[in-house]
């Protein structure tokens, strides 16, 4: 029932409907009044105080009131450092184990007090980055300024900060060192990090930066990654294990980006998550929906390759490398070779023509020095050459397998390597090697990609994943205001495509690097100089302003 109020009121008037008594105001509305005898802080009639006990407890406003619950203040002679962090040390590790939760550290303030005065800094929590499990029993701190150093002077520092216990959902472990732009190989194989090193060399033959391998030392620890990361100046790592994708998520940094196999070579749908941070996973198969074979796909496939060993050929193959692909005995003319590896045939080996070159040598370790003819005739288990081959050198005694006749294809390329065989096992198994899709040369190719895509735009690992993702072969581009737009479009086979460097280049120059409107925004951010101070007012170590330099070039 609607309430009907009084006619032409004016602002005091007083109603009561229902039991409750409305005022009304100034702005023309009629106001609930609050009972004096129920008012929970103060009766002003009555002039007394509630009870306590119905007061309600106030909100914890120190987060807003900039003061922390726990305080760490020390001299600054007794500053412990770690590198140019300082450590703060509470004597217990920070993730519990037993029911999976992380004590969360939150910076509230950070004062400190040099000759100069006292300064207030925004301080930075750091998670150390360790070769085991856990964490540091505590964490590390600087300040966003860089004041904070072991070559700056000052008396006491003071860090206020809450502590909040969080469910565990991964570990994230911090850089606190320089990354470079080398490239990890995180492996425990070595010949198949060698094969992926191979791959990348082939896809980006003038690659300028370092690749490492870690297969001699073993796979590493997710807590030692950013502190391995940091030793070889690497900010980009090559995870092809299985079910990688899964496990890079339980510590990753955004300054380092993991490329994985999305799960394995077995054509199965796996589900086993739905999207990892600062992680692409990477699957292989034919640039279709429909064909029944490839690698696993499902959710967090973000990329895939048609990485097989025939399109691998089309599509890398002007880098070539020597590559062992049997052994057995030679004949005593030195015309004829003869394979006695198990369930091997030279006519179902790629590359293995007649007119095209072939190597022979003693010794697994002999670099493939030892002879090369030109190929005459092809059975299952000979080759004859062209002409007889020169007197073969035996291999130093401390080669690996000296006694061995090994065969080699001198120029191998990269699908060959990874597969020589035509089919399957021939003769009794004629399934075209072409459908066998492998997700390590895929994940070693947007590798590949990824690097050259930063090489060439210095932009940060997300800005190449938008760009990545944007421009890949799934995706479709229309032409608005002279603006390429695109528009993604994903599949659980497929994940956005295949990845497209020139197209992801092109991107992030047009939407980004050559974008006035973002380099205004970014501009009108970046710290000034005072513009009192002149060149030859400036110490040593004082930054320069570009009118300083126009000024002395004279410009």
């Amino acid at each position: 029932m609607a309430i009907i109020w009084k006619e032409n009121p004016v602002v005091g008037d007083i109603e009561v409907r229902g039991g409750v008594t409305y005022k009304y105001d100034a702005k023309g509305r009629w106001v609930a009044q609050k009972s004096p005898e129920t008012d929970p802080v103060y009766n002003s009639e009555k002039a007394t105080l509630a009870h306590l006990e119905d007061i309600p407890e106030p909100p914890d406003l120190s987060p807003y009131l900039k003061k922390g619950k726990y305080t760490f203040e020390i001299q600054a002679d007794g500053a412990q450092w770690h590198g140019e962090y300082l450590k703060v040390y509470l004597g217990y590790d920070l993730y519990n184990s037993q029911n999976s939760t992380f004590e969360r550290i939150t910076p509230v303030t950070l004062s400190v007090k040099t000759g100069a005065g006292t300064m207030n800094l925004s301080p930075i929590i750091s998670y150390p980055s360790r070769e085991t499990s856990y964490l540091y029993q505590g964490f590390d701190f600087k300040d966003a300024e860089g004041f904070l150093s072991r070559v700056k002077d000052f008396d006491k520092l003071t860090l206020t900060y809450n502590i909040d216990t969080v469910n565990w959902e991964y570990l994230d472990y911090d850089v606190q060192g320089v990354l470079g732009d080398n490239i990890i190989l995180d492996e425990f194989d070595t010949y198949h990090s060698s094969v992926m090193e191979k791959t990348i060399r082939a896809c980006y033959p003038d690659i300028p930066n370092e690749i490492f391998n870690t297969a001699a030392e073993g796979e590493l620890q997710p807590s030692g990654i950013p502190t391995y990361c940091s030793d070889k100046r690497a900010n980009l790592i090559s995870r092809p294990i299985g079910n990688s994708t899964y496990n890079t998520d339980r510590a990753s940094n955004p300054n380092i980006l993991a490329i994985c196999s999305h799960y394995d070579n077995v054509f199965a749908e796996r589900n086993v998550i739905q999207y990892n941070k600062n992680t692409i996973g990477v699957g292989a198969r034919p640039n279709n929906t429909t064909d029944p074979f490839g690698t696993s796909y499902g959710t967090a496939m973000q990329f895939f390759e048609e990485a097989n060993n025939v399109r691998l050929n089309e599509l890398y193959g002007d880098v070539t490398y020597a590559h062992i692909i049997g052994w057995g005995t030679i004949s005593g003319d030195r015309k004829t070779i003869t394979a006695t590896n198990s369930n091997f045939s030279f006519l179902n080996c790629l590359q293995v023509e007649i007119g095209n070159n072939f190597g022979v040598g003693y010794g697994g370790d002999f670099d493939y020095n030892g002879e090369i003819g030109v190929i005459e005739s092809i059975t299952d288990t000979t080759i004859t050459f062209v002409t007889a081959l020169p007197e073969l050198q035996p291999a130093e005694s401390t080669a690996n397998q000296p006694e061995t006749l090994f065969f080699w294809l001198p120029e191998a390329k990269i699908g060959t390597i990874w597969n020589y065989r035509k089919w399957g096992d021939y003769p009794t198994n004629l399934i075209p090697a072409s459908q066998s899709y492998f997700q390590s040369p895929a994940v070693a190719i947007v590798v590949y990609k990824f690097r050259k895509i930063r090489n060439l735009t210095k932009v940060g690992w997300g800005l190449c994943e938008e760009a990545a993702v944007m421009t890949a072969s799934n995706s479709t581009m229309q032409i608005i205001d002279d603006k390429k737009v695109y528009t993604t479009h994903w599949d659980k086979f497929r994940g956005y495509g295949i990845v497209d460097v020139d197209k992801a280049v092109e991107y992030i120059f047009d939407n980004y690097i050559n974008n006035d409107i973002v380099k205004r925004q970014i501009l009108a951010l970046t710290p000034k100089i005072n513009p009192v101070l002149v060149f030859e007012d400036l110490d040593e170590n004082d930054l320069v302003s570009k009118k300083m330099i126009l000024d002395l070039l004279n410009l």
